[in-house]
């Protein structure tokens, strides 16, 4: 499977977004996980934003997958539009994480009018109660303060990886913290809508 498969129904949701979104990516399958965040690097890159992909693991292999992808990551690195980012970088941060997050913001927006993109998030360990609590706090103190960043974030999360015996919640939580929800599952049943939809079901 092409990670930039132009017959994937959400590269079109993808592209079709209004710039400034907090996006919650829920995800069976990292293939097509794949597939929803190079196309938003891509957008991004179009309009000469910054991309900043936080990661847990090796960067190497994030920029292997986005070069599978379609993406020149040794042009836009050079051109200082692309950057892999460790997040252990930010969560050892003594200051904290929030702190730590904005003095990246900064040096990265470089007090620009200019928007950027951010894809990840930043608690690997979401099996865990303790986990997904943090992660969830962290979501939403973000999506309250989002109107002082000028810039768009992408938030991926594999459904398994979820802590199992509060997962329905936990998912709620999160959705209740972004703008538009996008499942990236099976081209049939892929689907991108606002978050706000949900609420209507609790009525």
């Amino acid at each position: 499977m092409k990670q930039n498969n132009e017959n994937y129904p959400l590269v079109n949701y993808i592209k079709k977004l209004s710039d400034q979104n907090h996006l919650l990516v829920l995800y069976d399958s990292i293939e097509y996980a794949q597939i929803v965040q190079n196309q938003f690097v891509i957008e991004g890159l179009k309009k000469n934003e910054t991309c900043v992909v936080f990661t847990h693991t090796n960067p190497k292999i994030i920029e292997k997958i986005m070069r599978e992808g379609g993406i020149d990551v040794d042009y836009y690195k050079t051109k200082e539009l692309l950057l892999v980012y460790p997040l252990e970088n930010i969560i050892a941060n003594p200051e904290g994480i929030v702190p730590a997050f904005n003095k990246l913001y900064k040096e990265i927006s470089k007090d620009s009018k200019q928007s950027c993109r951010f894809i990840g998030r930043f608690i690997s360990d979401i099996c865990t109660r303790e986990g997904i609590k943090t992660e969830v706090e962290l979501e939403k103190m973000f999506h309250e303060n989002f109107d002082s960043y000028n810039c768009s974030f992408m938030c991926s999360y594999s459904i398994e990886d979820i802590e199992m015996q509060g997962r329905s919640s936990w998912i709620k939580e999160l959705s209740n913290h972004h703008h538009k929800l996008v499942y990236a599952t099976e081209p049939e049943s892929a689907v991108g809508f606002d978050s706000d939809l949900l609420s209507t079901f609790d009525e």
